[in-house]
């Protein structure tokens, strides 16, 4: 091998290591020194490597007051002149940073050597805090007598809430727009808030090149931007910025897009008001919608709930549009318009037949009145009782929906989606809905003209998301289904993620399997457990087909835990409360039929041996029986299995079961549910 080509191999190998991987391979040599440190440096996040140790030893003045402390201390104490040296010599190679230290955030924003960022992630400042502030923090709860009042009197005088101090800007643009901080003590508020004005600037004068930018809410705890003139002049700077994920205080939409021409993503867990005002207070008439047309925005996330005309507003104003994540619809239909009732014998008056009217006046005239390429849409609020009907009378209106994040699946809304949508892909619950007590799903009308949420894998063969793991589904549905209709393979062909709990499995009760296991008496499977066992091999068997799968989860950590509870809903007002007559007795004879998979080989868990795609596998909260054998079993025949989502108990059967699993397979790591899946609202 020519000496010559070394450089050129390790600039490919670079791209498939991780960050650790690089920060060894600077140390073997200064020619791997120089090809590699601009790699390591291209993308910092201060979450990994050292820089949690580092930063929590680190100190805001350049001289340690704390005279009692050792040398040992005060060198293991990393001051901002470190850190600032450290940027000035590395600070050119950074293009992603993401940063969740005060510290950091105030030496980035100190810099001017951090040119080439073209990613700028602010994460939660308020969840790491050095050891010197929590020492500060420890000695107030010390505090006694005279010390405490004076402290009181200290914080009084703070003034959170109010402007700014005149000695406090680095900038006439931040006088009058920007309240103080409510902080422990003087010199934390006055450095949070040159933090904020420094980063502030930062963004004015040195970052102009970003194009992706994330303002974590938690910046408001630095000093709350007061005026949103400010924050729109700042923005208005970053003219190359494509994506912005802004949380900080409710903006105007319009504002926003206006200067920022190139923007092709918005996401926001506050307002975003879809009308135009740039002044500091909104007026309360929605009518005053968008004011233009924003061509490159493609992506639409913001936590508002819209009304049918709002919703046409976004389509006609956004024609780029392809993702749109909202609250939810609001109720904007007049039962009582007086042209409707004059055609009461010619109309019929559903619900949905109210909302096509009233969406056939918001788009001005049919389906094709307003193009759009809308692929997905996402609900993330709890329905309103009136959601249903306006989503489904939405659907022809959407010619290109392909995804769709919803609360709940009427089965109306499914007869809809496989009657509008022939190629859809992705069906998935919402993240934010209120659950409840769990409610298995029972379906015993398996014809052709049954709509439910099994018909997505039965009818759409480019179905590649269902994940619904918060929906219960009783096994009948699938198994019987299946033999109803006399299907021989399932259609869904390129499922990828299949999330969903299977419930209703008959198996045998704990006493009965601990008389079979301990073989106190020759006993063989009763016809019950046969006949249970055969269920659940089938069930697998038709997931088994589903070749592509890279997630499969069955299991979900039910806070209420797996206990069915007989509820019913009030209609008049959508209440879901306890059925009247059950005795406890009753429940837990009706649980027993809530029963979940098994899981174990015996059960037909090999069915599952062609998902060599495999990378996530669940079974959280799930009274499972998986064994050693079926570890073993996992770890041979997932290849690329990388997450098992459950086995996580401190019990001896659990610890037992990781341990075999690491050793055969170290790559694999064990997670909670609750840990794992925190889906990204927007």
């Amino acid at each position: 091998m020519q000496l010559q080509k070394i450089p050129e191999i390790l600039l490919h190998v670079s791209n498939y290591l991780t960050q650790p991987d690089l920060s060894s391979c600077v140390q073997i040599n200064r020619d791997w020194n120089n090809i590699l440190v601009p790699i390591l440096w291209n993308s910092i996040d201060d979450s990994l490597l050292s820089w949690n140790r580092l930063l929590e030893t680190y100190d805001s003045s350049d001289n340690n007051d704390q005279g009692e402390e050792s040398d040992e201390q005060r060198r293991s104490c990393w001051n901002e002149a470190w850190i600032r040296a450290l940027l000035i010599k590395y600070g050119p190679h950074i293009r992603h940073l993401k940063v969740s230290w005060i510290s950091l955030l105030d030496a980035v924003s100190r810099s001017e050597t951090c040119t080439r960022i073209i990613s700028l992630e602010v994460g939660d400042l308020m969840s790491n805090r050095t050891r010197k502030q929590e020492w500060d923090s420890c000695r107030l709860n010390t505090l006694t007598g005279l010390e405490k009042e004076a402290y009181y009197r200290e914080l009084k005088e703070l003034g959170g809430d109010e402007m700014i101090r005149a000695e406090d800007l680095l900038s006439p643009i931040f006088e009058g727009a920007i309240l103080n901080p409510t902080t422990t003590t003087r010199k934390e508020q006055r450095e949070w808030l040159l933090t904020l004005q420094r980063f502030l600037l930062f963004l004015r004068t040195t970052a102009t090149g970003l194009k992706r930018l994330h303002l974590n809410k938690s910046l408001r705890l630095l000093g709350e931007i007061h005026s949103r003139g400010l924050l729109y002049m700042i923005l208005a700077d970053l003219r190359e910025l494509r994506e912005l994920n802004v949380d900080m205080c409710s903006l105007s939409m319009d504002a926003l897009l206006r200067r920022l021409p190139k923007l092709e993503v918005l996401r926001s867990t506050e307002v975003m008001f879809i009308f135009d005002q740039d002044a500091d207070s909104f007026p309360n008439d929605h009518s005053i919608l968008l004011d233009g047309v924003y061509k490159n925005l493609c992506s639409l996330s913001m936590w508002e709930n819209i009304t049918v005309f709002g919703f046409a507003c976004l389509l006609r104003c956004l024609p780029s549009l392809k993702a749109l994540c909202i609250g939810g619809f609001m109720e904007d239909v007049d039962n009582d318009d007086e042209e409707w009732n004059d055609n009461e014998d010619e109309w019929d008056y559903t619900a949905t037949t109210l909302y096509q009217r009233t969406i056939h006046s918001a788009m001005g005239g049919g389906p094709s009145s307003i193009p759009n390429r809308l692929e997905e849409i996402r609900l993330m609020s709890q329905f309103a009782a009136t959601a249903s009907p306006i989503l489904s009378a939405l659907f022809p209106w959407l010619p290109h929906l392909r995804r769709l994040t919803v609360d709940k699946l009427p089965a109306t809304q499914i007869h809809d989606l496989l009657k509008n949508y022939p190629h859809f892909e992705s069906i998935c619950e919402s993240p934010l809905i209120y659950q409840g007590y769990p409610h298995v799903d029972h379906h015993s009308d398996y014809s052709e003209g049954s709509f439910t949420p099994i018909r997505f894998l039965e009818v759409m063969p480019t179905l590649k998301c269902f994940d619904m793991i918060y929906l219960q589904l009783s096994i009948d549905s699938f198994v019987e289904s299946r033999r109803y209709r006399q299907l021989m393979s399932s259609p869904a062909r390129e499922l990828e993620i299949f999330r969903c709990q299977i419930k209703n499995v008959k198996r045998w009760s704990e006493e009965d399997r601990a008389l079979y296991e301990s073989n106190v008496r020759e006993m063989e499977l009763d016809t019950e457990e046969q006949f249970s066992r055969g269920y659940q091999a089938m069930f697998l068997r038709i997931i088994g087909e589903c070749t592509q799968l890279r997630v499969l989860e069955f299991g979900y950590d039910n806070p209420y835990g797996e206990r069915w509870i007989p509820t019913t809903t009030i209609a008049e007002t959508g209440e879901v409360v306890v059925e009247e007559g059950w005795d406890e007795e009753q429940i837990i004879e009706s649980n027993k039929a809530y029963y979940c998979l098994e899981l174990t080989l015996d059960a037909g868990l090999d069915e599952l041996v062609d998902l060599k795609e495999l990378q996530v596998f669940g079974c959280c909260g799930m009274d499972h029986l998986i064994g050693e054998e079926e570890v073993e079993w996992m770890a041979e025949n997932w290849p690329k299995l990388r997450v098992v989502r459950g086995l996580c108990g401190e019990g001896d059967k659990d610890v037992r079961l990781r341990a075999i699993m690491k050793q055969l397979r170290p790559e694999v790591r064990f997670e909670r549910l609750v840990d794992a899946y925190s889906m990204n609202m927007l």
